[in-house]
This record gives C-alpha cells, sequence and structure tokens, in this order.
C-alpha cells in the first residue's frame, strides 16, 4: 500500500482529457509524484498530486511549460 508524505491540490485550466492525461503522465515520467489525477468535473480543474518529496514549484514548472495555469490551493 502506498502512503503519500505529500499531497498537493492545484487549481488547473484543463479542458481536455488528452491534456489531463498528458500533463499527469508528463508528471509521474519524471519521477516528481507518485500518483496524479486531474478532476475535469470540478470548476477548478482540480489536479491532485501525492509525491515522497515537497515538489510543488516543479510541478507548477511543468505545467507552465506546457501552456497549463495552475495555483497551488491551500
Amino acid at each position: 500500500m502506498f502512503v503519500a508524505d505529500h499531497i498537493f491540490v492545484f487549481r488547473t485550466n484543463v479542458h481536455t482529457l488528452r491534456q489531463a492525461e498528458d500533463l499527469c503522465n508528463q508528471l509521474q515520467g519524471l519521477g516528481l509524484v507518485s500518483r496524479a489525477t486531474l478532476d475535469l468535473e470540478d470548476c477548478d480543474r482540480v489536479l491532485r498530486v501525492e509525491s515522497h518529496v515537497a515538489v510543488a514549484s516543479e510541478i507548477e514548472k511543468v505545467a507552465r511549460e506546457m501552456n497549463i495555469y495552475i495555483e497551488e490551493l491551500n
């Protein structure tokens, strides 16, 4: 069973399933997160990531490089 040390929640402007899959796959492929999900039905298009290391700034950097608006929610 996986237990994350850190959970981050972000507001995004992702609108398509393809864009959501690309972002989640990119984050996981780079080893930044162990799990990433994006809720396209939520008004804030919430990205939720689980990680063993604190990487919020790296997650934001990757999303911005993909031309995705991202803002960490507290």
